[in-house]
């Protein structure tokens, strides 16, 4: 009977020999990509060969450095998840995404095996954000208050947490991605959210009237910032990005019915976003 391949990402015996006056330290390897190779390491000692061969094994173990586990925590699978969502999304979603980790799902769900991640613990998670409030205790007795999240939060939440699961679907520590099988979030009856609409003109001069005449809102510029935001449409990370460069206030040449005209221009170059305070989730 042939012997059964090595595990990926695992080796053989290590065996040590003398030739020619030096030591060479030997053994098999199988990589990720499932083909066994023979590795040797030479030193002027026993000793130092084996030292080589095994930082040169630990070198090949640095394709995978983590493999997941049922047993493994589901702390294990965020670090996977958000370190994929650095390298392939913009900084201001990677932002907002550690900003609800570290806020609200891994106050929860840390410490849980992937193993009893399972729809009744989730499903159990996600009523609780819908409370009014929920007390989480840490392992240092420390209560935290989670306060209740609307529908679209919890959407949100729950996109997070779809993506942390599948990276253990992905590495086998689960069948399934269990979010999957959850119910719908929906709204809350007589909680519909209201559809936008712009200020009308008595509300807008009862809003700067309002920010002209308080002092702490004249200390931040907020006049400034709402005028400049009712007149150009940009959002407020927008508006707070701006520079003098990205401003031409001579205009353009612009051709209507009433003729040529020179119209101020404004380009949107970048954004202001918020970031986690903790970048290690």
């Amino acid at each position: 009977m042939a012997r059964p391949p090595l595990p990926l990402g695992h080796h053989g015996n290590v065996k040590a020999s003398r030739s020619g006056g030096r030591w060479v330290a030997r053994c098999r390897y199988r990589g990720y990509d499932g083909v066994t190779r023979k590795l040797e390491r030479w030193g002027g000692t026993k000793t130092a060969a084996l030292a080589s061969l095994q930082d040169e094994l630990q070198q090949h173990r640095g394709e995978r450095t983590v493999t997941l586990r049922p047993t493994s925590r589901f702390r294990e699978a965020t670090d996977i998840w958000i370190a994929k969502i650095h390298e392939r999304r913009a900084c201001s979603s990677a932002g907002t995404y550690e900003s609800w980790l570290k806020n609200v799902v891994r106050l929860q769900l840390d410490e849980v095996l992937l193993r009893e991640c399972d729809v009744a613990v989730l499903d159990d998670f996600f009523r609780r954000l819908e409370r009014d409030q929920t007390d989480v205790v840490a392992d240092d007795g420390a209560v935290t208050q989670v306060p209740r999240y609307a529908a679209n939060s919890r959407r949100t939440v729950r996109s997070i947490v779809s993506g942390i699961l599948q990276q253990a679907v992905l590495h086998q520590a689960i069948p399934t991605n269990p979010v999957r099988e959850l119910e719908r979030i929906e709204s809350a009856k007589g909680h519909a959210p209201a559809k936008p609409r712009g200020l009308t003109p008595e509300e807008r001069r009862r809003l700067l009237d309002h920010v002209d005449n308080d002092k702490r809102a004249v200390a931040a510029g907020l006049p400034d910032i709402i005028r400049f935001g009712i007149g150009t449409g940009l959002r407020i990370g927008e508006i707070c990005a701006v520079r003098w460069m990205d401003i031409n206030l001579d205009g353009l040449v612009v051709g209507d019915g009433n003729g040529m005209r020179l119209v101020p221009v404004l380009a949107v170059r970048q954004n202001v976003y918020p970031v986690a305070e903790d970048r290690k989730p």
